[in-house]
């Protein structure tokens, strides 16, 4: 679409009977990620809007994808059908190959580094971790349910939502409704994972 217009420019074909289920435009603008609600995400130039790389997985389908800060790698990620776990999976773009996989339990989403080789992943029930690929380490950051995150453009930084919500009570229920962790924005330093003050 043109921004200032309005006006349809092109489509995208993904492929037959394959549905985008998320969008995500590389650091650079150069090109874009699609995933599909089965288990291929398909990479495409921004400038002539052609897919020059496509990636399938055997095994998981792709609710989500992500470039990374090189535009050298594709993080995908798709939560099963009962909500209790998400399987994180590291393609090279290139050459379409699988790199790592980590399972994570929970309801998850990723921030990537815009400067370093990891992303951060927070998750609904281990918290938040930094998951440095190109070292496959784990990097812990809070076990507290964490539902939002993002780094500062200079990696330098990174912030947390982290807490519950207020449960709904039962409208066949006369007892009041339990209250969970108060809901927090926090700001931590990259460097030694130190919170510091808000």
């Amino acid at each position: 679409w043109d921004a200032n217009s309005g006006q349809l420019i092109s489509t995208l074909p993904v492929g037959e009977n394959l549905k985008p289920t998320d969008t995500e435009l590389s650091l650079d603008g150069s090109m874009y990620a699609v995933a599909t609600n089965h288990n291929t995400a398909v990479i495409v130039d921004s400038a002539t809007n052609e897919i020059i790389h496509r990636i399938e997985s055997d095994d998981a389908r792709f609710d989500s994808a992500r470039i990374d800060f090189d535009n050298s790698k594709l993080i995908t990620y798709s939560t099963n059908d009962d909500s209790q776990s998400t399987l994180l999976q590291l393609w090279d773009i290139a050459s379409s190959d699988l790199i790592d996989q980590l399972q994570v339990s929970g309801r998850v989403n990723i921030s990537p580094n815009p400067v370093e080789a990891e992303t951060l992943v927070f998750s609904s029930t281990e918290g938040a971790f930094i998951w440095n690929y190109e070292r496959r380490e784990r990097i812990p950051v809070t076990t507290d349910s964490a539902f939002a995150g993002a780094f500062s453009p200079d990696g330098k930084h990174f912030y947390l939502g982290t807490g519950g919500r207020e449960a709904v009570p039962s409208v066949f229920s006369r007892s009041q409704p339990e209250t969970g962790p108060t809901p927090k924005l926090t700001r931590w330093a990259r460097s030694g994972i130190r919170q510091l003050e808000s």
